[in-house]
């Protein structure tokens, strides 16, 4: 999955789900940070919405990547937002699997 999107402004947070497939045991996303302003944090969430993983740069304009243990066929979700809320600026998302 590859997405190009942007915390437009400092409360704005950005979900998206993703579904694994039959043999995943990884799933890794990296944000590709296309601004000089934004200070990036993820976070994944399991199918029952319960938060199992976060990581967070207080760089502005740092890039920033997280891996998890995955399940075969399961849906998970990655929320994209600002560290400390004080940010914004444009982003690419790519989510794979492993």
């Amino acid at each position: 999955m590859l997405r190009s999107e942007g915390i437009m402004d400092v409360s704005d947070i950005d979900f998206f789900k993703v579904k694994t497939g039959g043999t995943a045991t990884k799933l890794t996303a990296v944000l590709d940070n296309r601004s000089a302003t934004l200070r990036p944090k993820l976070n994944f969430y399991n199918s029952g919405k319960a938060h199992i993983a976060e990581r967070y740069l207080d760089t502005h304009g740092a890039n920033l990547s997280i891996e998890i243990d995955a399940k075969p066929d399961t849906e998970y979700y990655v929320r994209v937002w600002n560290y400390n809320r004080g940010t914004d600026g444009a982003y690419t998302l790519t989510v794979r699997e492993k």
